[in-house]
C-alpha cells in the first residue's frame, strides 16, 4: 500500500491515583481533551489504573480498539512500570508512561521528559 498514510491508533489512560493526582490535575478534563489529538482513538480516566480492574481495562481496550500504542499517565514508572508492562505486553515497544505525580515521563530506554500533567 505505497503512498497511503497509516493512521496511528493510540489509547490514553489517565489515572486519578485516588486524590494524589486528581487532587492537583483535572484528570477528566485531560482525558477528554486528549480525545481530540491526532491519532488518539480512545482516551479515558480511572481512579486506580494500577488496580486489577484498571489493568483489565487497558488489556481489553487494546484488543477491542485495536490500538497501535498506549499512553498511561499515572504514578512514577519506578513504582508501577512492571505493573503496566504486564498489562501492555501486547505492545511492548509502543507505550509511554507519564509520571503525573512527579511531573515527568518515562520512555522506553530510560529517557525522561516533562509531561503536560
Amino acid at each position: 500500500m505505497k503512498g497511503q498514510k497509516t493512521t496511528k491508533r493510540i489509547g490514553v489512560f489517565v489515572c486519578h491515583c485516588g486524590v494524589n493526582i486528581a487532587g492537583v490535575v483535572d484528570v477528566e478534563k485531560v482525558a477528554k481533551t486528549l480525545t481530540d489529538y491526532p491519532g488518539v482513538t480512545f482516551s479515558t480516566n480511572y481512579i486506580y489504573m494500577c488496580s486489577d480492574p484498571g489493568q483489565q481495562m487497558i488489556i481489553d481496550t487494546i484488543k477491542e480498539k485495536k490500538l497501535d500504542g498506549i499512553i498511561i499517565a499515572a504514578c512514577s514508572p519506578t513504582l508501577h512500570e512492571k505493573t503496566f508492562q504486564e498489562a501492555a505486553r501486547q505492545h511492548p515497544r509502543a507505550r509511554q508512561l507519564g509520571a503525573c505525580r512527579q511531573g515527568q515521563g518515562h520512555e522506553e530506554g530510560g529517557q525522561n521528559r516533562q509531561v503536560p500533567c
